[in-house]
């Protein structure tokens, strides 16, 4: 009987990264995710034109002191910010009623975008932006578990996003949601 060949390929987020570069991670979808309580004073709301000022208020603050500013000078400014919010949500695919906001007294402090990759069974995740004072609260969890029920429910199979490898703290973000990185041929 012959050997049968198993690659294993090395995980490109456990060596330092040089440069800026972007990395897929992948999740299989099998499970439903339990969701906690918004604490006290945090409303969650469905994205709406109307709210595309607030997910730009979002990605701003969420990504004030990360990586991602020194790769996108857009995200250094309000309008920049905006502009982004609007080309994802302008985007083929985007996903309005699976796409939320997260106010806390009326301001928005957390956010994710998200679309279903058109013809295939993928849903993805573009941005979790959560403004710094609000950090360490659950709010990108609750949004990510949140949405990946909803991609369960809409029959997608799989989820993915893609990173920044020098975000080391999305990074594990997303690796104790359940994401790993994406391998290639």
């Amino acid at each position: 009987m012959g050997a049968i060949a198993i690659r294993i390929a090395a995980d490109p987020f456990d060596v330092a990264v040089k440069e800026s570069q972007r990395y897929a991670m992948h999740m299989k979808l099998n499970g439903r995710f339990l969701l906690d309580e918004l604490p006290d004073g945090y409303t969650v709301e469905s994205f709406s034109i109307d709210k595309l000022h607030a997910f730009g208020a979002v990605l701003f603050q969420g990504f004030l002191a990360q990586p991602e500013r020194n790769v996108n000078p857009r995200l250094a400014t309000n309008v920049g910010c905006r502009g982004m919010a609007k080309e994802l949500t302008d985007m083929p695919g985007f996903l309005a009623r699976h796409s939320y906001v997260i106010m806390h007294n009326g301001v928005p402090v957390a956010g994710i975008i998200t679309s279903r990759s058109l013809g295939c069974v993928f849903g993805q995740i573009h941005l979790v932006a959560v403004a710094h004072r609000h950090r360490r609260l659950g709010l990108g969890s609750y949004l990510t578990k949140r949405v990946l029920n909803e991609f369960q429910d809409l029959k997608l199979m799989h989820a993915s996003l893609h990173v920044l490898g020098d975000n080391r703290q999305s990074i594990k973000f997303f690796r104790v949601m359940g994401f790993r990185a994406a391998q290639h041929g």
